[in-house]
């Protein structure tokens, strides 16, 4: 949420209202219980078509440069709800 919150601003895109919810798969690999994959729900609220655009470009782009995404082996997904208030 950080990266997307920081792209935000930077983009100067105004957000009415964001939440995110997490799930995430655990497996048994070799002795170890770890997980194999997380989705995350985003739900966006913006003001106009364009800032709704350019947040789907944004969460695009979140998979390529997100700290925590990077540093993990776990596969995370992120689907995206954006509505226009």
């Amino acid at each position: 949420m950080t990266t997307f919150l920081h792209l935000v601003k930077k983009a100067r895109i105004e957000i009415n209202s964001y939440s995110s919810s997490a799930k995430g798969i655990a497996e048994l690999v070799g002795n170890s219980l770890e997980f194999t994959s997380i989705l995350i729900n985003i739900r966006i609220e913006v003001k106009s078509d364009n800032d709704k655009f350019h947040v789907i470009k944004l969460i695009e782009k979140l998979s390529k440069i997100c700290l925590i995404s990077n540093s993990v082996k776990t596969k995370i997904e992120l689907k995206g709800i954006i509505n226009i208030a």
